[in-house]
C-alpha cells in the first residue's frame, strides 16, 4: 500500500491457511502532541478482507469505508459494517483508497526500493526523552507487581 510514497509491506500466511476472516484493520489516530503520546485518541477505523469470495489474495483498487470511534470487535461480517453507515451516516468518516499488489516472497527479498523516513534533531530529542520515560515507567510497573506478588504469597 502506498501512502504519498510511503508503501506498507504485509506478510501473509500461506494460501491454504488463508481464512476468511483474515482481515487488516485500519486506524486513524489524532496525535495530540510531539511530547504526550499517551493523550493520543482513536478517531476511526476500518477492516479490508485479505481474501475474496474464491478464497484468493485480493489484489487490485479497493475503497475502504472507515467509521467513527473505536474498533469494534462485536462487528464480525462486512455487510455489519456496510449497515451500520447506512443506518445511521453519522457513523462513516470516511473512505481510504488503497491499492493492492501481490509480491511473491522471492521478488521481496531482491526488491532494490529502501524507503528511509527521516526524523528532525528537535523530534529525536523529544522521542528519545519520551522513549526514557516510558521504559522507567514500565520498570516501575514491574517493580510494584513483584513487590504485589511478594507480599500477597505466604
Amino acid at each position: 500500500m502506498d501512502f504519498n510514497g510511503h508503501k506498507l509491506y504485509y506478510m501473509l500466511p500461506p494460501s491454504l491457511s488463508l481464512l476468511p476472516s483474515n482481515v487488516i484493520i485500519f486506524e486513524i489516530v489524532y496525535l495530540s502532541s510531539k511530547e504526550d503520546i499517551t493523550q493520543d485518541i482513536v478517531v476511526g477505523w476500518g477492516a479490508f478482507p485479505i481474501v475474496n469470495g474464491e478464497f484468493e489474495i485480493n489484489h487490485g483498487k479497493f475503497k475502504v469505508p472507515m467509521l467513527y470511534g473505536n474498533i469494534d470487535f462485536d462487528t464480525n461480517k462486512f455487510k455489519d459494517i456496510e449497515k451500520k453507515y447506512m443506518r445511521n451516516v453519522d457513523e462513516w468518516l470516511c473512505n481510504l483508497y488503497i491499492q493492492v499488489k501481490k509480491i511473491d516472497l522471492f521478488d521481496f527479498r531482491f526488491h532494490e526500493e529502501k524507503i528511509e523516513f527521516l526524523v528532525p534533531k528537535k523530534w529525536q530529542k523529544a522521542l528519545e526523552q519520551q522513549q526514557k520515560m516510558n521504559k522507567a515507567l514500565i520498570e516501575s510497573r514491574i517493580k510494584r507487581g513483584g513487590s504485589n506478588a511478594a507480599a500477597a504469597s505466604p
